[in-house]
């Protein structure tokens, strides 16, 4: 008993010392892939007023609600997360002076000029639709609660690539934009045109018992599962957009549901959740970068041993079939509710927490390509092309410190070259905070509330982008 009473404490503590933790992340470099924070397990959308209603239920009672959801990212940090080591821009230099040679996109300029330009991109991920959730009162202090959505999600890239200067004219693109959108790019495209998609998100779905159920505090423990309900990526375009996923998920969490203070017009309630997922591995293909060859290496060229004088788009030869497993998962919230007659008004607080990904090799519809290496461009200028197998995405052919070596037998690329965790979606922390406001109204002879909400995700490093969240609510119990 004396714990009991003590939880609310305990766990107000443990969020104010989450919540100043700020674990920044030391990978810097650039990511190969995006995974998106699924709504259907966001605890802010799902209890976001619906907790408060539920403990006004009688037994056999059943809670529904519809939440239609605005979501979209926000700021600047998300114009970083695909650059080489998360600059603002890359410069894109023909001469191996910048961030970036042309030539691995095939853009050369004429006789004695050289093609210079800046490079960046500003992507926004925006998702909209509804969200449905139900739960329902059983025997023995027993429940069930499903929880989904209906969406469709938009992805723009919005690459802007200006200064340019000495356009590409001979046997290529342009422009590195013109390279990285053509029709001969297979995998890893960046396009100028908004992608969208629409579908369901993952069920989850949690069997709730209820270890105190009183007027004053009620304590529940759940188990939850995770149905997949997405495709694999296809890692067709660099920023790919994805509803639900292919991963299982198990999990287990609690509720905590404390009434503060009581009067004759409303409640004063702190309500919290703490919930654990565990996601298990899917088959996805994903593009990489090579390990000795580093960041964006996955964009240069390589060459057939048979013809070493015909380089091709690497990027069409690194998507590979994979095993990807999500992993941990953990969110803990808070909110306070407070009624006033038929209004009430929430605020809350959400600390999530997601593993970074392992990925591995599986034996897939693509093996990985024999007999390539990487395009000796020095050697082709000079005449007597091997390979260039530690060259990487910003040396040049012209002679000076970043001027690429030129092997003097043909390497061949092996699995072991290809940097697995460049295509695996790094470990993401974030904290959200939220109000809303419902009022209840009579029709039918039912009680319904209708309100609005919206919410602010704040990622603690380059690899959380920020995002905010607006959504109408209606619910009624039955």
């Amino acid at each position: 008993m004396l714990f009991l009473k003590a939880m609310p404490q305990k766990i107000l503590s443990i969020v104010m010392l989450i919540s100043i933790i700020n674990i920044s992340s030391k990978n810097v470099c650039a990511s190969t892939t995006y995974t998106h924070r699924q709504l259907s397990y966001n605890p802010i959308l799902e209890n976001s007023l619906n907790f408060n209603n539920l403990k006004e239920c009688d037994d056999w009672c059943s809670i529904f609600t519809f939440k239609p959801i605005y979501m979209q990212s926000v700021g600047n940090k998300f114009q970083r997360y695909f650059n080489i080591n998360h600059k603002p821009y890359l410069n894109v230099q023909e001469n191996g002076t910048g961030d970036i040679d042309s030539l691995w996109f095939k853009v050369i300029s004429s006789n004695d000029t050289f093609y210079s330009s800046k490079l960046c991109f500003r992507p926004v991920r925006q998702e909209y639709g509804t969200m449905f959730f139900t739960q329902f009162k059983l025997p023995c202090d027993f429940s069930v609660s499903i929880n989904t959505a209906f969406v469709g999600t938009r992805y723009r890239m919005r690459p802007n690539e200006f200064d340019i200067q000495n356009q590409g004219t001979v046997n290529g693109y342009r422009t590195i934009l013109e390279s990285l959108d053509n029709n001969d790019r297979v995998f890893g495209k960046v396009g100028c045109q908004s992608i969208t998609k629409s579908g369901v998100d993952d069920i989850q779905i949690k069997i709730i018992k209820s270890i105190r159920n009183d007027e004053c505090m009620s304590l529940d423990f759940y188990g939850l599962i995770g149905v997949p309900t997405g495709k694999r990526s296809k890692a067709i375009f660099m920023f790919e957009p994805m509803i639900g996923s292919k991963h299982a998920q198990l999990g287990l969490g609690s509720y905590l549901f404390k009434k503060v203070h009581e009067t004759d017009c409303g409640d004063l309630n702190l309500l919290a959740e703490v919930k654990y997922r565990y996601a298990f591995s899917a088959t996805e293909r994903r593009i990489f970068d090579l390990q000795l060859n580093r960041q964006w290496s996955r964009y240069m060229l390589l060459v057939d041993e048979a013809d070493k004088y015909i380089p091709f788009l690497a990027s069409n030869h690194l998507a590979i079939c994979t095993k990807v497993k999500p992993k941990n998962n953990l969110d803990v919230f808070v909110a306070i509710n407070k009624s006033h007659n038929c209004w009430q008004f929430e605020i809350g607080y959400d600390f999530f927490y997601r593993d970074r990904e392992s990925v591995e090799y599986i034996n897939c519809d693509q093996d990985f390509p024999r007999n390539y290496g990487i395009a000796d461009l020095r050697g082709i200028a000079e005449g007597k092309p091997q390979s260039a197998n530690s060259a990487n995405i910003s040396q040049s052919v012209l002679p000076g410190k970043n001027q690429m070596i030129s092997n003097s037998k043909f390497i061949k690329l092996t699995k072991n070259m290809v940097n697995l965790d460049s295509g695996a979606a790094p470990k993401t922390i974030s904290n959200s905070i939220c109000g809303s406001v419902a009022y209840k109204v009579k029709c039918c002879d039912k009680d319904f509330n209708i309100g609005i909400g919206s919410s602010y995700e704040i990622g603690s490093n380059i690899n959380s982008p920020n995002f905010i969240y607006s959504w109408a609510y209606l619910n009624w119990n039955y």
